[in-house]
């Protein structure tokens, strides 16, 4: 089995819960100098979402199914296609107002 590379990315509240819920299945980044460094050369599996900053942010893991540069908004960027979330903590699931019995 391949090694999973972990890249880390800060998220703000309604993109996680819009990943988490499987509404947004890419992910970008600006094509800068910093996201160069941190991107070029590597050949991440995974990405380690977290949501703000806190004491015990709620995360999740989600695989990796493509990296590509593409123009967006008028601009370069990298683009990320998102898998299947394969873990989530501290993040309650959605309740299921569905299918209840009383």
């Amino acid at each position: 089995m391949k090694e999973k590379k972990v890249l880390h990315l800060i998220l703000k509240a309604k993109y996680f819960k819009q990943i988490y819920e499987g509404t947004k299945t890419v992910e970008y980044r600006d094509f800068t100098k910093y996201w160069q460094r941190r991107l070029e050369g590597k050949q991440y599996t995974h990405i380690k979402f977290q949501l703000a900053y806190s004491k015990n942010p709620p995360t999740m893991l989600v695989k990796i199914h493509d990296r590509n540069v593409i123009e967006y908004k008028d601009d370069l960027a990298y683009a990320f296609d998102l898998g299947k979330i394969t873990e989530v903590l501290n993040y309650p699931p959605p309740t299921d107002t569905t299918n209840k019995t009383s």
